[in-house]
């Protein structure tokens, strides 16, 4: 995979899930779906910010200069603790990028909170 460590575990999760979207070579599409190589945000000390948007997903809202509506879906439901901090993990530390891997415990201490934080939404209102 382009200047990504493909013997690393995340690298197939990373292939099955996310390079549709972002590429193989971590590229992505200018306007679209960002670059994940040599992205800033990425590469912070704390990867809280990064474990979420893959356990959640988010949405690139439409604008009048940007019209159409793009959707990253959360992978919660599909990848176990031990996957998201792979590919996480890979994301981190491929095309360039050089931040700090990530463990299984981290993203279930977030998967746990955002779990808690919805049943606490859902059940005050």
């Amino acid at each position: 995979m382009w200047q990504g460590d493909d013997s690393q575990p995340g690298a197939a999760i990373y292939l099955d899930n996310c390079a549709a979207c972002h590429r193989s070579d971590g590229q992505g599409y200018a306007r679209v779906f960002p670059a994940l190589a040599g992205n800033p945000v990425l590469q912070t000390a704390d990867a809280t910010s990064l474990i979420n948007l893959v356990l959640q997903g988010d949405t690139l809202v439409a604008t009048r200069t940007a019209p159409s509506t793009f959707t990253m879906p959360g992978f919660a439901w599909r990848l176990s603790d031990r996957e998201v901090a792979d590919v996480v993990t890979f994301i981190r530390g491929s095309w360039g990028n050089q931040a700090a891997p990530v463990s299984a415990h981290d993203v279930a201490k977030l998967r746990t909170d955002a779990m808690k934080a919805a049943y606490q939404d859902n059940h005050h209102r």
